[in-house]
């Protein structure tokens, strides 16, 4: 790994905590199209995993098979989900520079 990688590593982890600074203090992340992650793990394996939506009086459906990353995510975060995609969003730009350093030398 070159001085250019890491240069790449040190600029866009300058952007983004710059960017995303607000992170830092919040409970959750949300807004957009995300909203913040259920506050345990047997709450968000349990959207996973049930045959139940309850929407209104209910209705039978799947559960979300995203909620299987959530909860992976959620326990490399120590229990703690919405922590864990806030550092999730504060390392993305850091490790996608890191990412198009190598294609770029590929």
């Amino acid at each position: 790994m070159g001085t250019g990688a890491i240069a790449a590593i040190i600029i866009a982890s300058a952007a983004s905590l710059t960017a995303l600074t607000g992170m830092f203090r919040a409970d959750a992340v949300s807004g957009g199209g995300l909203i913040p992650v259920s506050s345990t793990l047997g709450e968000i394996w349990h959207h996973a995993s049930s045959w139940w939506i309850s929407l209104g009086a209910g209705l039978p459906g799947k559960g979300d098979p995203f909620g299987y990353v959530l909860w992976i995510l959620g326990l490399l975060g120590g229990g703690d989900a919405n922590a864990a995609m806030a550092w999730l969003l504060l390392l993305a730009a850091p490790l996608s520079g890191l990412t198009a350093w190598f294609a770029a030398g590929a």
